[in-house]
């Protein structure tokens, strides 16, 4: 069956130490059904799909974002058990997905100034123009005591250090 292959596994359990007939303890036996499942083949599907045919196969699945694989983030690309094979229902179903990809930094302010290196220079990227402009003024007027060009950009909260580095590395600006 596609979606289930149910079995029953027939155990004896003993419910005294044995002993002759007629005497307290004697052994009763008792069935516990186990109930087995097909797991159902998930690889190329929707993490929807996946989750559906794992509820109605009576697995537990579990989705594992995974950034060392390349494709669609709600795309199955791996899963173990492997499809086909049969285990006791409510096992844990485990699929790999592609993490989804890095948002780059959305920038929030520019100064004026800076819009305007930009416009001029297509070739200076946006924490190099910041920072052109800040270098000019700062050097310029001595009463200027903070950067006023700064870029703000705001992250994803999920990005790690190194992932934010990064990305301010590709739009030529620095952690302050």
């Amino acid at each position: 069956m596609k979606h289930g292959l149910f079995g029953l596994c027939v155990l004896w359990l003993l419910a005294g130490c044995g002993g002759e007939a007629g005497e307290e303890g004697t052994t009763v036996p008792t069935t516990v059904p186990v109930v087995l499942v097909e797991v159902p083949d998930l690889v190329g599907e929707s993490t929807e799909y996946a989750q559906g045919a794992a509820d109605v196969a009576g697995l537990s699945l579990l989705v594992v974002e995974s950034p060392d694989l390349a494709g669609d983030p709600d795309v199955v690309v791996e899963q173990l058990p492997a499809a086909g094979e049969v285990v006791e229902q409510w096992s844990s179903l485990v699929v790999r997905v592609p993490s989804p990809p890095v948002r780059l930094p959305e920038v929030v302010e520019l100064s004026p100034q800076a819009v305007v290196l930009l416009e001029e220079d297509s070739d200076v990227r946006v924490g190099e123009a910041a920072t052109t402009m800040a270098v000019d003024v700062l050097e310029d007027d001595p009463g200027v005591e903070h950067n006023p060009f700064a870029v703000m950009v705001r992250f994803d909260l999920s990005l790690s250090v190194d992932q934010i580095e990064a990305a301010l590395v590709d739009v030529g600006g620095s952690v302050v």
